[in-house]
């Protein structure tokens, strides 16, 4: 699948530099893991079935893995930093806006699937992180 990361930066007018940082990547595994109990599972030859299968349980994918993804993910970090010269010391200031379209992209699920009336299949463990604003500085000497 395709990762497609843009990055570039262009001085602004009073000594200010504009860099910004473009993200727009797959979105999420989809998988749907099924445990199946040992009093679930049959064979066609009855003679395999104590023989052969001795788990508790065995895990079966019901959807092919690598075969489907969520939505795509955007995310786009912008920096506005300016150098001044003090004395002999060289000092950086910058603002930085990290996910400034506010994205609330899904980052990983759960991807045990159940029958039951309490599934949490494909519910969400991690998101994206919100919109963060950043000041921050530096002095060289």
């Amino acid at each position: 699948l395709l990762d497609f990361r843009l990055r570039g930066g262009i001085p602004m007018p009073g000594g200010f530099n504009l860099s910004w940082i473009y993200k727009n990547t797959p979105g999420v595994n989809l998988r749907a893991d099924y445990a199946v109990a040992r009093s679930g599972v049959r064979f066609v030859n009855p003679a395999r079935t104590t023989a052969s299968f001795t788990r508790s349980s065995v895990t079966v994918p019901l959807i092919a893995p690598n075969s489907l993804y969520g939505a795509r993910f955007t995310q786009l970090d912008l920096r506005v930093s300016r150098f001044f010269r003090i004395g002999g010391a060289r000092v950086e200031t910058s603002v930085d806006l990290y996910n400034a379209l506010n994205s609330n992209s899904v980052q990983s699920q759960i991807g045990a699937y159940s029958t039951s009336t309490t599934s949490r299949w494909r519910r969400p463990t991690s998101i994206i992180d919100a919109r963060l604003l950043q000041f921050s500085g530096g002095i060289t000497f």
